[in-house]
């Protein structure tokens, strides 16, 4: 990750290097709101931080088959897990997502009182056809 400071026109920019979707999607989300009342290098931080600490699984062909994706999720998700992002690609099938939400809350469903949370994204992307992204 690196970082340029604008002084003279006000503009702070932070350049994230990742490796996926996901993280940018990390990165960006920590930030936001914060650009103001921060210095560069602090929101370098916490976007590095944010990226770092999530667990990501790339789907390709059959293994991003909707349920080959429920299966996934219901095996990675750890009881400490807050969020589940999956981010569909070009070519996921349109049932993806609403099954990884129910593997997520099926893999819950004995744990009480633990909740994840569920996004999904229509990424779009060429590769991977789903991104599924852990923290």
């Amino acid at each position: 990750m690196s970082s340029e400071r604008y002084e003279a026109e006000g503009i702070q920019l932070l350049v994230c290097d990742t490796d996926d979707e996901a993280r940018v999607l990390a990165a960006a989300v920590a930030l936001a709101g914060r650009g103001e009342e921060a210095e560069l290098a602090e929101l370098a931080r916490r976007a590095w931080s944010a990226a770092a600490g999530l667990r990501t699984i790339a789907l390709n062909g059959a293994q991003a088959d909707g349920e080959a994706v429920a299966r996934a999720v219901a095996s990675a998700l750890r009881p400490s897990d807050e969020l589940l992002t999956v981010i569909t690609g070009r070519n996921a099938g349109r049932d993806v997502g609403a099954l990884a939400a129910s593997a997520a809350v099926g893999a819950r469903g004995h744990v009480v009182g633990e909740d994840v949370e569920v996004a999904v994204h229509a990424g779009g992307q060429e590769h991977p056809d789903v991104l599924i992204a852990i923290e």
